[in-house]
């Protein structure tokens, strides 16, 4: 089932429409990062770094939950692992960062 864009809670909806808009990537680190070079300017700056800071401290609650499932496994661990499963769900097109690089997701 597809989930229409236009039913997305406002603040969802915004940090969709960046990363569609290309002014938000899958940074290396598991992270997402601004790209700014990629955005046009109607982009609001400071909603953009709130989406992002919001979002990366979702990530790495969710990483610190899944080491302590594991107690064999670090935070580190279980990022490069949620990254890896993760990337297999963005979006075609996405920014994705590998080995210093960034390049749109192929389908």
């Amino acid at each position: 089932m597809r989930l229409a864009i236009a039913s997305l809670p406002a603040k969802l909806l915004a940090q969709t429409m960046q990363l569609l808009l290309g002014c938000l990537g899958e940074g290396q680190s598991g992270l997402l990062e601004s790209t700014p070079d990629r955005c046009g300017d109607e982009v609001e700056v400071s909603e953009l770094l709130r989406a992002t800071s919001r979002n990366n401290l979702h990530r790495r609650q969710v990483w610190e939950y899944l080491a302590s499932k594991r107690p064999d496994a670090s935070v580190e661990a279980a990022r490069r692992a949620w990254r890896a499963v993760h990337l297999e769900q963005v979006r075609c097109g996405t920014w994705i960062e590998q080995d210093g690089k960034w390049t749109q997701k192929a389908c």
